[in-house]
């Protein structure tokens, strides 16, 4: 196993597309340790969870709601 000097001197060595090379497997390894999987998994959940609540409408729409003729409606009153 290499110590701290001599791998500082192998990377020296790389050029720079092996020191960037090196720069994202180290930050791979990094993220990984860092980040439980399971986390970014519960966060993505409660993010759809918020955004499924933020576009339920207020009220109970009736069956024959006309979407075409409300959205027409909306957009006379917001270009008067």
């Amino acid at each position: 196993m290499l110590k701290y000097d001599e791998l500082v001197a192998e990377v020296k060595q790389l050029d720079a597309k092996g020191k960037l090379a090196l720069l994202e497997l180290i930050s791979h390894f990094l993220r990984d340790e860092l980040i439980p999987a399971n986390k970014s998994s519960r966060t993505s959940a409660s993010s759809v969870e918020r955004v499924r609540g933020m576009a339920k409408p207020d009220s109970i729409l009736p069956d024959n709601f006309d979407w075409k003729e409300s959205y027409t409606d909306y957009l006379v009153e917001k270009y008067k």
